[in-house]
């Protein structure tokens, strides 16, 4: 069905809850739902209850002639199938619904819809099927409203973090040219983003920066418990190249730079892909990030004036490649 105008909610029962029912998520105009029954052999609706949440308009399809436009499209073209089957696949409510079900719930068709949510990140994106297809086994989905403090700099670290919705900051402290121990935003992290790992990769690794939800959150947790067995290996693997990139940089040598500071620095970077000419920063903008190139080249202009004219003019200072440092973090 898909809806038309207002809303439905999206319900499931619980026994266990006060009032016996979860609520799932609110679909609005231009969603759709139900169409994993449809692909299923059974006729039984088992996921969740659709209520209606005010007076709704829906236009609908039924099973006989939905399973006719799959095999004519078949028929027609395979590629068309597999695109629909994508669809329905990458539907975030589907992928929701699974993380808040309990593992002993998730069936061998939910975790494969699962695994491709997971194969976006770019994180899990090198493992192979079986280990993502453990990783969904294990792994819940918690809420969290804005403001909310995940977790503390100094905190034991007990998860791992990969951010299903909204937006968190990644914040450090640290000492200024006045000896003031001040708390900065050193990163914002989005959504299939993730955080939380180095912590877990220490026998009582506590953590290097504070994160802090700056607006409604859903997230997938591990714990350390299944963290270890299952990504600590590739993850050292990671840091270790990290640390060894900045180790080789001039501007990372000196007293100032211990091997403390270096993990620190590793535990909250995150890599970015920026497009051919995409904008990496701006001039003008507030310096808030510090870049390190670690493949391609950055070219860095300046808008200016010229001496003689004082007409505006744009000046080439320069291309910048592997290991070069850009920006500067205030």
């Amino acid at each position: 069905m898909k809806c038309w105008l207002n809303s439905v909610e999206v319900i499931k029962k619980d026994p266990a809850r006060t009032n016996g029912i979860i609520h799932l998520v609110f679909l609005g105009p231009g969603d759709s739902f139900g169409e994993r029954a449809l692909l299923s052999n059974t006729d039984v609706r088992s996921a969740s209850v659709v209520i209606s949440s005010a007076p709704t308009e829906l236009v609908f399809i039924n099973r006989v002639v939905f399973t006719e436009l799959l095999k004519e499209s078949h028929d027609s073209s395979n590629s068309n199938t597999l695109e629909i089957t994508k669809r329905f696949r990458s539907n975030k409510d589907i992928v929701r619904n699974i993380f808040m079900r309990s593992s002993a719930q998730r069936s061998e068709k939910d975790l494969k819809f699962a695994v491709e949510y997971l194969k976006s990140v770019k994180f899990f994106s090198r493992f192979s099927f079986e280990v993502r297809k453990q990783l969904c086994k294990v792994m819940r989905l918690i809420s969290a409203v804005t403001n909310t403090v995940l977790f503390a700099e100094g905190q034991v670290g007990r998860h791992f973090y990969i951010i299903f919705t909204g937006c968190v900051d990644v914040s450090v402290r640290a000492k200024n040219r006045f000896e003031e121990t001040k708390e900065s935003v050193v990163s914002r992290l989005g959504e299939g983003e993730y955080f939380g790992e180095l912590a877990l990769s220490q026998a009582d690794g506590v953590r290097r920066a504070t994160v802090v939800c700056t607006e409604f959150c859903e997230l997938l947790i591990l714990g350390r418990d299944e963290y270890e067995p299952l990504i600590q290996k590739y993850q050292n693997e990671y840091h270790a190249q990290y640390a060894q990139m900045l180790r080789k940089n001039p501007y990372f040598i000196g007293s100032e730079w211990d091997d403390n500071t270096i993990e620190g620095m590793c535990s909250v970077m995150t890599e970015k892909y920026i497009p051919y000419k995409g904008e990496v920063c701006k001039q003008g903008s507030r310096a808030s990030e510090l870049f390190i190139v670690t493949r391609g080249e950055c070219r860095i202009i300046h808008d200016g004036k010229n001496p003689i004219t004082n007409a505006r003019q744009t000046y080439d200072l320069g291309r910048y490649g592997p290991n070069s440092v850009l920006g500067c973090a205030e």
